[in-house]
């Protein structure tokens, strides 16, 4: 197509006349637009346009050129993939919110459940200090709280006014499963039994719960390897279904059908 090329790259003359072609075309486009033009009127179009400067020849070939680009024009619809894109957009933007929402939860409810075991190990060491009461292991709790701080804080707000009452407060505050049981136990301490016999189970529960966790991690990370492997098999299963798979399957299907319309012609 281009003459004077080097390794497949237009020459800035080339370029400068493409172009002023594509501006040509457009301006002609642009003007028939909403019209069918046939051949003739767009030749006479396209000598007006380029004042008799051009050859009958060279007029010739831009107004099949141009019909071209507008029968390309007149054939223009929404094809099924494209449609399909789009309502897998749409659908993807539908749930992405919940999907973020969810996966929100999910590491709230990690960083909630680390924060109990946390605060088990303050109350642990705090357990067995002298003249130690419920209202100073909830200040301490306080302090080393992150996501449960507000709803502690309020408690120790309204603990003067009764600590049955404020302790239970907190439970509704904070409906966390781990940190309701934690408070129950705060509430028989503010009661009844001593703060090291309230809690005398903290010990086994810690090592249960660090042995649950052990093993919900191991589960993470055997499901991420699972993906990681599944992620990194796919580059090989497309390459062999796309590249050998497949081809085979349409050369054989494209001479079934040669077999089969020559023995229609047999018959």
């Amino acid at each position: 197509m281009y003459a004077d090329t080097l390794f497949g790259q237009a020459t800035p003359e080339e370029q400068e006349k493409a172009l002023e072609a594509a501006v040509l075309d457009r301006r002609i486009i642009y003007k028939v637009k909403g019209v069918r033009p046939t051949e003739e009127s767009l030749l006479e179009l396209l000598r007006k346009e380029t004042g008799g400067e051009r050859s009958d020849e060279a007029l010739r070939a831009d107004t099949q050129r141009i019909m071209g680009k507008l029968e390309k024009l007149d054939r223009q619809y929404v094809k099924w993939w494209q449609a399909l894109l789009t309502v897998l957009a749409d659908w993807v933007g539908y749930w992405a919110p919940v999907g973020i929402r969810l996966f929100q939860r999910k590491m709230r409810q990690m960083e909630m459940k680390h924060e109990v075991d946390q605060l088990q190990a303050v109350i642990a060491m705090l357990a067995d200090m002298d003249r130690m009461s419920v209202e100073h292991l909830l200040i301490w709790m306080e302090q080393f709280a992150r996501v449960f701080e507000e709803p502690l804080q309020t408690c120790l707000l309204h603990f003067d006014q009764g600590a049955e009452q404020a302790l239970e407060q907190l439970k509704e505050d904070a409906p966390f499963q781990p940190f309701v049981r934690m408070v129950e136990k705060l509430e028989l301490a503010a009661s009844t039994l001593p703060i090291r016999k309230a809690f005398d189970d903290l010990e086994s529960e810690y090592v249960y719960a660090q042995e649950e966790r052990k093993q919900e991690y191991e589960r993470l990370i055997e499901h991420k390897a699972g993906w990681g492997r599944m992620i990194g098999f796919a580059p090989m299963m497309a390459l062999i279904f796309g590249y050998l798979v497949i081809p085979l399957i349409v050369v054989s299907l494209n001479q079934m059908s040669v077999y089969y319309e020559q023995l229609q012609r047999i018959q």
